[in-house]
């Protein structure tokens, strides 16, 4: 059960990579549509987005690495939860933009499917813990961004 746990949580980690290395290609792609205008705001925006991720997939790292499997699954699923409600927003604000559809439709049709007729998971609150480990390190309130540890301690 344990095993399965961790190819689990392993699974999820290479999923997150894949939306890191796809992040980083539209930015590619973007820098190219703007002829070398707005080339900072391109940067900036990866540079933050690269940030983000990496602090995800060290948070968790550090609760596999701990074998709290159930905290990992728990964050990467309100993560994966979170990056669904960004892709409708964006999906919104551009206007359903074809060639974005066709990018996701290319790589997962079922999501863009759902996505498109509105269905996405709601964001919820959420804490994880680990059993034998300190109490709670990590609580993610609705719409925050915020997965600091609580108290002053740091991961």
């Amino acid at each position: 059960m344990v095993r399965a746990k961790l190819i689990l949580g392993l699974l999820i980690l290479s999923g997150f990579v894949v939306v890191a290395v796809a992040a980083f290609k539209v930015g590619q792609w973007a820098d190219k549509s703007t002829d070398g205008q707005g080339q900072d705001v391109v940067f900036h925006t990866q540079a933050v987005l690269a940030f983000a991720h990496y602090t995800s997939y060290e948070r968790i790292r550090d609760l596999l690495e701990r074998k709290c499997y159930d905290a990992a699954l728990t964050v990467a699923t309100q993560m994966r939860n979170l990056q669904i409600n960004l892709l409708s927003d964006n999906l919104k604000k551009t206007g359903s933009n074809p060639e974005l559809q066709e990018y996701v439709r290319f790589r997962n049709p079922q999501l863009l499917k759902e996505v498109m007729e509105g269905h996405v998971p709601e964001l919820e609150s959420y804490t994880t813990t680990c059993p034998g480990q300190k109490a709670d390190l990590d609580k993610g309130p609705k719409g925050s961004g915020s997965r600091e540890p609580k108290g002053s301690g740091s991961n």
